[in-house]
């Protein structure tokens, strides 16, 4: 019994943390990124290559070294409390294909049209967003 109220709770948990977790994505998009593409596509040619091979390697090692905070925080502080299950390990799953998929379709409306350098930002931000949820089953283990 008390198995079966640790993975409810667990679920209801990982629920909270997702809503949470896309209502700061869309602020975080709304607030930096949008802007900083829309700066990114004032750039000329080499002013891009040079932002994407210089400052993406820096842009993308910070987000996955905050990502693992997060993740680390959470698991420590949260996750390891409650009981994993089979089911939480297979919840944990369906909730990041689930996650993720709404936030690569909210990146993928906020395009007007699609050109080369779209492409490769809507890529960049769906990376982001995958390792972003990645966090979901990056701490599962069955018990």
């Amino acid at each position: 019994m008390k198995k079966t109220i640790s993975t409810i709770l667990l679920a209801i948990s990982l629920l909270l943390f997702a809503a949470i977790l896309d209502y700061l994505l869309l602020l975080l998009m709304d607030s930096a990124i949008f802007r900083l593409l829309n700066l990114f596509n004032s750039f000329s040619l080499l002013g891009k290559l040079l932002t994407i091979f210089l400052g993406g390697t820096v842009i993308i090692s910070m987000l996955f070294y905050i990502v693992g905070l997060l993740s680390a925080a959470a698991k420590s502080y949260i996750f390891d409390k409650f009981h994993v299950t089979a089911f939480i390990t297979v919840f944990t799953y369906i909730l990041f294909l689930v996650n993720a998929g709404l936030g690569i379709k909210v990146v993928w409306d906020s395009f007007p049209h699609f050109g080369f350098w779209t492409f490769l930002e809507f890529l960049m931000l769906t990376g982001c967003i995958l390792g972003v949820n990645f966090m979901f089953i990056s701490w599962t283990r069955i018990d």
